[in-house]
């Protein structure tokens, strides 16, 4: 059995006369991001989200959370990883290679019952507490004990794709909907849709860049620059994902193992 990589990610800037700085503007995309999620909770658009505590920041953690009125509670301890992680390592002692995995949400029994379906791996009740669209909750209960990382399947279930010379061309899409860049910190929503075209997700997904307008303008209007720019590409090769942003860097990351390649392209053939 071919053991899946540990996590890592990897990204090599190209020269962008518009982003000198452009590692530091996917850093602070990242934590806008994160923020992006835990506000969506905050001004009542979900009931719930994952939070995790670290050791080197849980004081000044736990006092946002306090002072948001919002309930916190643990679910696991997990060991730290560098990059994009599909799954957690479990571990029993706290320490700073370790961070406790758990939920916010605005009462008690919301929290309660999030870390009740976690705990028994139930993704569709999670997925409701999350906010995230019915259809796409099937879909990902369905694809992902085949593709833990389903940016294939999106991209295949996604109406107008066609396959040629082993790419698969995926013409038609919502750029809100997007998430092959989320490894670096691009995207607006926090959930794999069934469809990049999917009408559900999308709905929600201008509800999300609005939020995201009003708490960062500035890395709203990079991520949707980003997004839109031509020829993206994803390619899933023995257990690594490279992801190709033209003109502005090329992504490497651990995925899971695939017998064969999955090679992406966002636009027509050229």
């Amino acid at each position: 059995m071919i053991k899946n990589p540990d996590p890592y990610t990897t990204i090599l800037p190209l020269y962008n006369s518009k982003h000198p700085n452009l590692i530091h503007q996917l850093e602070e995309a990242k934590k806008v991001c994160i923020n992006l999620e835990y506000e969506m909770v905050k001004r009542g658009y979900r009931e719930a989200n994952v939070y995790q505590l670290t050791p080197d920041n849980y004081d000044r953690q736990i006092e946002k959370i306090f002072r948001d009125k919002l309930v916190w509670l643990p679910i696991n301890r997990v060991k730290k990883y560098n990059g994009y992680s599909h799954k957690h390592e479990f571990v029993e002692n706290l320490s700073d290679d370790a961070l406790v995995y758990g939920v916010i949400a605005r009462d008690i029994e919301t929290a309660e019952k999030f870390k009740k379906v976690q705990t028994s791996i139930d993704h569709i009740e999670t997925a409701k507490l999350l906010g995230y669209p019915e259809c796409c909750s099937l879909f990902f209960d369905k694809v992902f004990s085949q593709d833990m990382d389903p940016i294939w399947s999106s991209a295949i279930n996604t109406e107008g794709n066609y396959i040629k010379n082993k790419i698969l061309y995926v013409p038609h899409y919502n750029l809100l909907l997007l998430q092959h860049l989320r490894y670096f910190a691009p995207r607006i929503i926090s959930w794999f849709p069934c469809s990049f075209l999917c009408e559900e997700s999308s709905k929600k997904s201008k509800i999300w860049f609005s939020v995201l307008e009003d708490i960062n303008p500035e890395i709203a209007s990079f991520i949707k620059e980003v997004l839109t720019v031509k020829g993206q590409t994803w390619d899933l090769h023995l257990a690594q994902v490279n992801v190709d942003l033209p003109g502005y860097f090329r992504g490497i990351v651990s995925s899971y193992y695939t017998p064969e390649r999955r090679f992406i392209k966002f636009g027509e053939e050229e």
